[in-house]
């Protein structure tokens, strides 16, 4: 009980003096004559810093057989001579069940191209070519080729950097905000053509666990004329920094920001002992009087993620003690989209998926 006492004590301690400030800087698209020149932010930003960590996360969703693929590749300084990765990757399928693959790689076994993007590691890989992004995974018990046919372009949010303090920031980037997927699958004897969509998300920071945002929201909607992405974070105050992304025909139509994604209609899951939203909602009015109004509606959970499930019963104890249990909840979901832009409104019903991680604190 005194151990729980002074966890909680350190926790506020550092909420209340750390997060004294806080700013965004810039918001603008940026235009470019080459559709994809803003993919060489792909090329990984290394920096001399201890606090540094580097996510390219990766999303593919595939309805028609009911299959979702979440991979990301980390870069930190815990690696020798800034060569090293982790490497995670999540197969869930209609029934339920899941694979999931988790590695760590040395410098012996990491190789980055200086030119390009074309990063591999064991076995396995992830490389740019034109406007074809693939991701390859091989081992004894599943083989995965992914390749998304790019159709447009990345995006930026000004220089997407959210500076937490003097030294500490994290900073955010689209290099593919929608792709046509194709790919192979092989998994217990199994064979499976794969075709959908998806994206890849890219952020890095220079900031210290303590002040690390414990809290997204993330969705994921594409049609054939429309790819809708949504990002949220929530930092450690409390403050909460939104971004949406529209894209119509292969263009940016419009991006958004502070949008105030707001949560509602909790459930409480008995087997996990997590309460999370069934409903998700924005209502906003830009400066230049475009509007967007979503509301978003669960249908069916796809995974169920214990964040500290990796750490030792001792290590997840005393983690869970001081911040709470992680969750990471992920659901194919359904939305109505009803826009103005530059005075013509569109009303849209789209699906896609989500990710919802958040902590409860017991």
């Amino acid at each position: 009980m005194l151990l729980k006492k002074i966890l909680i004590l350190i926790c506020l301690f550092n909420t209340l003096f750390l997060f004294n400030l806080e700013i965004f800087k810039g918001y603008s698209s940026k235009d470019s004559s080459s559709v994809y020149s803003v993919a060489s932010l792909l090329e990984s930003k290394y920096v001399e810093n201890s606090k540094w960590n580097e996510n390219y996360f990766h999303e593919a969703q595939f309805p028609e057989q009911g299959i979702t693929i979440f991979t990301n590749i980390i870069f930190s300084k815990a690696f020798t001579d800034k060569k090293g990765c982790k490497f995670n990757c999540t197969i869930t399928f209609g029934d339920k069940k899941k694979y999931t693959f988790n590695q760590d790689y040395g410098p012996d076994e990491f190789e980055a191209l200086k030119k390009g993007f074309s990063i591999k590691f064991g076995d396995n890989f992830i490389e740019l070519k034109g406007n074809n992004y693939k991701i390859h995974l091989e081992n004894k018990n599943v083989y995965l080729d992914l390749n998304y046919k790019i159709v447009n372009p990345p995006h930026i949010f000004g220089d997407g950097i959210i500076a937490i303090d003097k030294k500490s920031y994290m900073a955010f980037s689209q290099p593919i905000v929608g792709a046509y997927i194709s790919g192979d699958l092989r998994y217990k004897n199994k064979n499976i053509k794969l075709k959908g969509r998806g994206s890849v998300y890219h952020d890095y920071n220079v900031i210290s666990p303590i002040k690390t945002p414990r809290k997204w929201r993330s969705f994921w909607f594409y049609n054939d004329k429309y790819a809708i992405d949504i990002h949220t974070v929530i930092l450690t105050n409390g403050s909460q920094i939104d971004r949406i992304t529209i894209m119509k025909n292969g263009k940016l139509l419009k991006n958004f920001l502070n949008t105030g994604l707001k949560t509602d209609n909790f459930l409480y899951d008995n087997k996990t002992k997590f309460s999370y939203p069934t409903t998700y909602s924005i209502n906003h009015t830009d400066n230049d009087g475009n509007k967007i109004l979503a509301n978003i509606n669960l249908k069916d959970f796809t995974d169920k993620i214990q964040v500290f499930e990796h750490l030792s019963p001792i290590t997840h104890s005393i983690v869970t003690l001081a911040i709470g249990e992680m969750w990471a909840y992920r659901f194919w979901s359904i939305a109505k989209f009803t826009m103005e832009i530059n005075g013509k409104k569109e009303v849209i019903k789209m699906n896609g998926i989500g990710n919802y991680v958040d902590i409860d604190k017991q």
